[in-house]
């Protein structure tokens, strides 16, 4: 994921797709993200984390929204 202002890395995303022994597909969202400054800094660092949480969110809505239109096609 990138920081839709600076284009800086922010933080890695893997995600992984399983399959329950009932053929139920399961999707795991594994995020890496970079320090964010020291704690109880007050100011840019708690705000730069709330954006950071809402870029990991739309990213992984996203990916869901995806994931299963490509279930529906039947492409995986």
């Amino acid at each position: 994921m990138t920081d839709p202002k600076t284009g800086d890395k922010v933080a890695t995303v893997t995600n992984t797709i399983t399959e329950t022994p009932e053929g139920e597909l399961m999707m795991t969202f594994t995020f890496t993200v970079g320090a964010n400054g020291p704690f109880n800094v007050p100011g840019d660092a708690e705000q730069q984390e709330k954006t950071r949480a809402k870029i990991a969110l739309d990213a992984m809505q996203r990916t869901l929204e995806v994931t299963r239109q490509l279930v529906k096609d039947k492409k995986i």
